[in-house]
C-alpha cells in the first residue's frame, strides 16, 4: 500500500509533457510570423523545430537579461573602485583598507563586465540560431 502511494506521488510530481503546444506558445511562434494553421503539428521535426524555436528565444532573452544585469554591476563596482583608489587619503592603515578595497571592487567590476559581454555574445548566437529556424518555416 505504501509503495503504490510513494509511485503515486512520484508520479504526480512530474511535470506531464505533452506533444502539442499550448495557447500561449503558438501565439509565440505566430508572433514569429509563423503562420501555425498551415503546418501540421503532430509532425515530430515540425514539433522539434517549434521547439527548438521557443527554447532559443527562451535562452536568448535569459542571457540578454543576466547580461544586462552583469553589465550593470560591472559599471557600479568600477566606479566605486575607481573613487576609492583616486580619493585623497591620509598615510596609514586607513590607506592601505580604502586601497585594498578599491582595487577589489574594481577587479570584480571588470570581471563582471567580461561575463557580462560573454552573456551578450551567447544572446546574439541564440538569435541567429533562432532566425535561421525561423526562417526556415516563413
Amino acid at each position: 500500500m505504501k509503495k503504490g502511494t510513494l509511485i503515486l506521488l512520484i508520479l504526480i510530481s512530474f511535470k506531464s509533457y505533452s506533444q502539442s503546444f499550448n495557447e500561449r506558445e503558438i501565439k509565440h511562434i505566430n508572433y514569429f510570423g509563423i503562420q501555425t494553421s498551415s503546418y501540421d503539428l503532430n509532425d515530430n521535426k515540425i514539433q522539434t523545430d517549434f521547439s527548438n524555436i521557443l527554447r532559443l528565444n527562451k535562452k536568448k532573452k535569459l542571457n540578454k537579461t543576466f547580461g544586462i544585469i552583469l553589465g550593470s554591476v560591472s559599471i557600479l563596482t568600477s566606479s566605486l573602485g575607481i573613487i576609492a583608489l583616486s580619493a585623497k587619503k591620509e598615510d596609514g592603515m586607513g590607506k592601505a583598507i580604502v586601497d585594498t578595497l578599491g582595487g577589489f571592487s574594481l577587479g570584480i567590476g571588470v570581471i563582471s563586465g567580461g561575463f557580462s559581454l560573454k552573456l551578450f555574445n551567447s544572446s546574439k548566437k541564440r538569435k541567429k540560431e533562432r532566425d535561421k529556424l525561423i526562417e526556415f518555416y516563413q
